[in-house]
């Protein structure tokens, strides 16, 4: 995370660095891990109608493939939003709905609203959804960040708590409770008051550009060179030897 944006943790030693976000550009985020073969099916559906909600949880699993991909379809058919759902590592899929009550009009719904994607290209997709509900993963969230769009984060595990704090902090979504507490009228309340929250579509536009000033990889490098030269110099083992001597 970029520190000049969204400040540090207080547990941060003095002499922890941060640098800007390192990115993987949109034009080389290619292949299978990006879309793949389902690109030219996404560009398509992007292109027939309103920008759709993104509902994905990446590479972590909640209960079970059918919990989840309900949840995200029920929830997108409660806002009355287009959506785009990842598979991911849970396989979330439309065979989910098989057998259930509301089968038949959510397979209606589904059919003309949203689409199905094993992986996404993040940096290129998120510009083009109005609202990102993911599960917090720093990459995904710093993708959502800079997407300039209202992301709401249904954290599971580990920083992922930390990641939708820093959404709440921000004032650019919502900190939802943990996933497996998220009913779809909540989800689907969530995504309509990041529709109509006029503030928070503003807050996160205006994040995004402060994100898009710093350049990562060039404040990594910038900080690689700085540490070898105090390496070569000496000045850096007489700081250590120095810390050593007081444990």
């Amino acid at each position: 995370m970029d520190d000049s944006v969204v400040g540090r943790h207080e547990t941060d030693p003095s002499w922890f660095t941060y640098i800007g976000n390192l990115i993987i550009p949109a034009d080389v985020s290619q292949g299978k891990d990006f879309g793949g073969d389902s690109l030219v099916a996404m560009n398509n559906f992007l292109e027939s109608g309103s920008p759709p909600v993104y509902v994905g949880w990446g590479s972590v699993k909640c209960g079970s493939a059918k919990e989840m991909t309900l949840l995200a379809l029920r929830a997108i058919k409660i806002s009355q939003q287009r959506g785009i759902v990842l598979g991911g590592w849970a396989e979330l899929g439309l065979s989910a709905i098989d057998g259930e009550e509301d089968e038949a009009p959510l397979r209606s719904f589904c059919i003309q609203n949203v689409l199905f994607m094993e992986t996404a290209p993040h940096e290129h997709l998120f510009k083009r959804c109005s609202v990102i509900v993911h599960h917090g993963g720093i990459g995904t969230t710093v993708a959502s960040l800079r997407s300039g769009k209202p992301t709401i984060v249904t954290p599971i595990l580990y920083d992922q708590f930390d990641s939708a704090k820093s959404v709440s902090d921000l004032g650019v979504g919502v900190e939802a409770p943990h996933l497996k507490k998220i009913k779809p009228s909540m989800l689907g309340d969530y995504i309509i008051s990041c529709l109509s929250d006029e503030k928070v579509q503003a807050r996160a536009a205006e994040v995004a550009t402060l994100l898009s000033k710093r350049d990562g990889v060039a404040d990594g490098v910038s900080f690689v060179k700085k540490l070898l030269r105090k390496v070569e110099g000496g000045d850096y083992w007489l700081k250590y030897n120095a810390w050593k001597a007081t444990k």
